[in-house]
């Protein structure tokens, strides 16, 4: 089984190299076509986009996948497009192209991505539920498609005439991607044949998935009529009252138009609920813009800090909380840091039992899709020895904060699981939050005698809770790469625990 997306690196987070739109057409057989289709007419599909993959934030003509533009400002693409260890990539990692008929055109927009959603249910082991949600940084004025809904059935009868759209693989024996969008018609075919063992057989879904196509007679050289490499998260569309109707996305297949098994599309009528609501995503913080700390580091002066840069959509809200890192270790050799009470707004006061000490800020962003946070530089509060204060005590602040303890790790062949244990700690109004932010660094290759930058990446990692007191964190594994993820809990009276840290070097 394989995906029909350009490159399959790309599930693991897009750090692979792929064949380009523009170029691929300068390669382009006279024989070229959607396998057994034709050039679509220009203007025909005003709701295709092609997905492209942007490097270090600067676009590229990079065609990964389709999608189909379902409102003003968002989008339907394949879950598998857009993911990695079934997590939503940043949505930075993307643009959209939108409005052209050929890739190397400028007729059309390009737009970047607010956020990316992936069904609930999807599996990438399976490809249960293969849809994501893109937002788009702005509305676009273009039309959009209609989707199937739950009551419309009949969309879906067995001989059906559908129509699959892309800029996906134009041969089955050769991978050369289009410059032109092509076009092709595909029956749909039965539940009952498709899950049949000489179909496609138990890897079939038929809740989640449709399959659409023609088996070539065996023996024979012809191609039949299918989608292919660079056409997932494409529409399959059927006609319907005079207009278009999506039904399926691109999904997957084990061969292109092969002639012992059919294509297989993610039925869209199982995802309807959550590919018609619009969602808005939480704000996303970006590693190369972070919060940043200004003023004196000495005791009685005041330390600011700016909020960063954050993608996703608008921030309606900051909140701030400073830490003290103090001299004590964990159980895995980290220094203790611990909220300082009190410290809760942009500016700090420094005050003297923290000379000495690192001291750093947390800046927390809330919209009506969530909240996320991100951590500034730290800085070192200055020693003065002439009027160092006394020793005193160690102070412990931040005592009514829930504790986040480390717990061991699972690993499968493409994913590791951490565990953590957050302890109310004194509090009694509960735990209501547990985040976890990854950085994922990727280090670069030698190409013609020099090496390329590392790749860095900074997500969010959703926290899965089990027992009364356990939370787990779903990490993707990348070959090479390194690893950091920040873990904190907040309870319902908003006291933030310590950030604890996991290291990696790799999975």
């Amino acid at each position: 089984m394989f995906f029909r997306l350009a490159s399959l690196v790309l599930a693991a987070l897009l750090f692979a190299s792929f064949s380009s739109g523009a170029q691929a057409a300068k390669n382009e057989p006279i024989t070229a076509r959607v396998i057994g289709g034709t050039p679509a007419a220009e203007n025909a599909y005003p709701w295709m986009i092609a997905l492209l993959a942007k490097y270090n934030g600067k676009p590229t003509d990079e065609h990964i996948c389709g999608a189909s533009l379902i409102s003003s400002q968002y989008a339907l693409t394949a879950a598998h497009c857009v993911s990695g260890g079934g997590q939503a990539l940043p949505a930075e990692l993307f643009d959209v192209l939108i409005g052209q008929n050929r890739l190397s055109a400028s007729t059309g927009l390009r737009v970047g991505l607010r956020g990316v959603a992936v069904h609930p249910k999807f599996n990438p082991d399976t490809l249960e539920y293969d849809f994501a949600i893109l937002k788009l940084d702005i509305a676009v004025p273009y039309e959009p498609i209609s989707i199937a809904s739950p009551i419309e059935a009949f969309l879906y009868a067995a001989g059906t005439t559908a129509k699959v759209i892309g800029w996906g693989r134009t041969d089955p024996e050769y991978y050369v991607l289009p410059d032109k969008l092509q076009e092709a018609n595909l029956p749909l075919v039965s539940d009952e044949i498709c899950t049949d063992t000489s179909g496609n057989g138990r890897w079939v879904d038929p809740i989640s998935m449709v399959c659409a196509g023609t088996k070539a007679p065996p023996g024979s050289n012809s191609f039949e009529p299918d989608s292919c490499n660079g056409d997932s998260g494409g529409p399959l569309v059927v006609q319907s009252g005079g207009i278009y109707k999506q039904v399926g996305t691109v999904s997957w297949g084990f061969a292109c138009s092969s002639p012992r098994t059919y294509g297989v599309y993610g039925r869209v009528s199982s995802g309807y609920d959550f590919i018609t609501v619009k969602p808005t995503f939480p704000p996303v913080p970006q590693f190369a813009i972070g919060p940043i700390l200004s003023g004196a580091p000495t005791v009685g002066s005041v330390l600011s800090v700016t909020n960063g840069f954050w993608t996703g959509d608008p921030v309606a809200a900051y909140r701030y909380q400073w830490y003290q890192v103090g001299t004590e270790f964990d159980e895995f050799g980290s220094a203790i840091e611990l909220p300082i009470v009190g410290a809760t707004t942009s500016t700090f006061t420094v005050t003297a039992d923290l000379a000495g000490l690192e001291v750093y800020a947390m800046v927390i962003a809330t919209n009506e899709g969530g909240s996320e946070y991100a951590l500034s530089n730290r800085v070192i509060i200055e020693v003065d020895r002439e009027l160092a204060p006394t020793p005193t005590p160690a102070v412990i602040r931040g005592a009514t904060a829930p504790i986040v303890k480390g717990g061991g790790k699972n690993c499968s062949k493409n994913s590791c699981t951490q565990y953590v244990v957050v302890d109310e700690g004194s509090t009694t109004t509960g735990v209501s939050n547990v985040r976890a932010r990854l950085q994922i660094t990727v280090p670069g290759k030698k190409k013609k005698g020099k090496k390329t930058k590392a790749k860095v990446t900074v997500s969010t990692v959703q926290g899965n809770k089990f027992a009364t007191t356990g939370w787990s964190f779903k990490i993707p594994r990348i070959k090479n790469a390194k690893y950091r993820l920040y873990v904190t809990a907040e309870d319902s009276a908003g006291n933030l625990s310590r950030v604890i840290q996991f290291r990696y070097n790799k999975l």
